[in-house]
């Protein structure tokens, strides 16, 4: 797809009709999605394009030029998933959810991911990825793109970055014993507990695998282990992320008004040595407290994306940015943590954002997001009527397709029956019925639960798809514009 024949949705929809008039709308966009111009000249003020997998026309009053930033908030279930599309078309992914909604996303937004006849995929490339922290709702979802060698064949990832805290398995005294994460010992310094050796670069990682027995290593572990030492891996540079990483923001083109910067975890300096302060709490704590924080800064408009910080780290992010009034004030926030409770009310009251979106997911065992902690993102958020997104309420598909369990199993239950199969014909129609479920899975939560967000640095939207189609509408569109004392929300 060449770039001289992109163009996009303008503000804030439009339609692809199937003639050049206003007939039968066979698309609904919404700003920012991409256009591609076919052959044949313009008809009546309506441009011959194709996107979202028809072909049609577009009047050209709703078409431009430029790129905007787009944010995906995937639904992963229970986890985290963030695609981000930066105005000139670099893609950073931020944690990867623990199935395979990631993967099944990937393939549904880049037709021809794993097509071997296609060179080099440009559009599928993401050059940045960052995992927040280890916890495996948010990192686990890469086992199935290496799996698929979609990681090596098509993303190319040129970095990725980690919390740069890496925790061990306890030795099995027996075969058959169960062994456990452990929690590393901390160090006593000046009155405090740190925890030291903090993995920060790739060759310091390496090292750190050779010495630690094989039983004792965390999947995590493993996995970022797996990828670097693959042969395709090896130019990957893997480092820890950490607040004002200068070299990080030097990872992304310039773009005017684009910018990326860290804020947690923050690495402390006692007597010449940098440390992770250890908090109140078990192992899982700690994991969540120095998740990678992460603040996109695009003109005019603020997105904190904070990983699965906690009531402990909040706090002490708050005492560590003492004095410098904004750092955490932003338009746009991803709640911590899938909506948790560890949350500190301080600490929201400094974002005061006009939209949350929360990531969270069915059959899991903490009722996430928690009602306390809705109450108080209504209560804080700026504007008449904060707005409140969750990937598992726009998830809205049949029952049975919204937990996909069982189209997974039938798809496992048709693969083997495949396997099996002698006659032609009914390998056919197995090959079809696959086909047809793998579909089915596919929208079923990576494109119906998605919150999408578009801004041009000036005015934000967010969409998420209908329960149903009607008069031509796919996309439920929530407008924020910029007004005298802040944005609006506009209906």
């Amino acid at each position: 797809m060449s770039n001289a024949n992109l163009i996009f949705c303008g503000y804030p929809e439009a339609y692809v009709f199937d003639t050049p008039s206003d007939g039968k709308k066979i698309k609904h966009l919404f700003w920012g999605d991409t256009l591609e111009l076919r052959k044949g000249e313009k008809t009546n003020g309506f441009l011959p394009v194709y996107s979202r997998d028809v072909n049609g026309w577009i009047r050209e009053s709703d078409t431009q030029k430029e790129q905007i930033l787009d944010i995906i908030f995937l639904d992963v279930g229970q986890g985290d998933s963030i695609i981000i599309v930066t105005p000139n078309d670099y893609k950073i992914l931020i944690d990867a959810g623990k199935s395979d909604n990631l993967y099944r996303y990937l393939k549904w937004r880049y037709k021809n991911l794993n097509d071997k006849t296609v060179e080099t995929n440009v559009e599928g490339k993401i050059k940045t990825i960052i995992l927040t922290h280890y916890d495996a709702d948010h990192y686990e979802g890469l086992s199935k793109l290496i799996q698929e060698n979609l990681f090596f064949e098509c993303f190319k990832p040129e970095a990725i970055y980690h919390s740069g805290l890496f925790f061990t398995m306890s030795p099995k005294k027996t075969p058959q014993a169960k062994s456990e994460e452990v929690m590393r010992k901390a160090v006593r310094v000046d009155g405090g507990d740190y925890f030291d050796n903090i993995i920060s670069t790739k060759a310091e990682f390496l090292a750190f695998v050779k010495k630690t027995p094989a039983d004792q290593l965390t999947p995590y572990i493993k996995l970022l282990s797996n990828i670097i030492n693959n042969p395709k891996g090896s130019d990957i540079n893997l480092r820890m992320l950490y607040a004002d990483s200068a070299e990080f923001r030097k990872q992304f083109p310039v773009t005017d008004g684009f910018s990326v910067n860290a804020l947690s975890p923050i690495l402390v300096d006692k007597q010449g040595k940098a440390y992770l302060t250890k908090f109140d709490g078990k192992i899982g704590i700690q994991k969540n407290g120095h998740s990678v924080m992460l603040k996109i800064q695009y003109k005019n408009v603020a997105i904190l994306l904070p990983g699965d910080i906690n009531e402990q780290s909040e706090q002490f992010l708050l005492n560590h940015y003492q004095g410098q009034a904004g750092t955490f004030l932003s338009d746009v926030y991803k709640v911590a943590h899938h909506g948790s409770s560890n949350v500190s009310d301080d600490f929201v009251k400094e974002i005061r954002p006009y939209a949350y979106v929360i990531s969270s997911g069915d059959n899991e065992q903490y009722t996430h997001p928690r009602p306390d902690t809705i109450g108080l993102l209504g209560k804080v958020g700026r504007g008449d009527r904060p707005l409140v997104f969750c990937t598992e309420l726009a998830r809205s598909t049949a029952e049975y397709v919204k937990t996909p369990a069982g189209i997974k199993k039938e798809i496992k239950d048709a693969e083997a029956a495949l396997k099996a199969a002698k006659k032609k014909d009914e390998k056919e129609a197995l090959k079809k019925k696959i086909e047809e479920l793998q579909k089915k899975a596919n929208r079923s939560v990576s494109v119906y639960g998605a919150i999408n967000l578009r801004t041009d640095g000036q005015r934000i939207l967010f969409s998420q798809k209908y329960e149903k189609k009607a008069n031509g509408k796919e996309w439920d569109i929530y407008r924020l514009e910029p007004g005298p004392a802040g944005f609006t929300f506009v209906k």
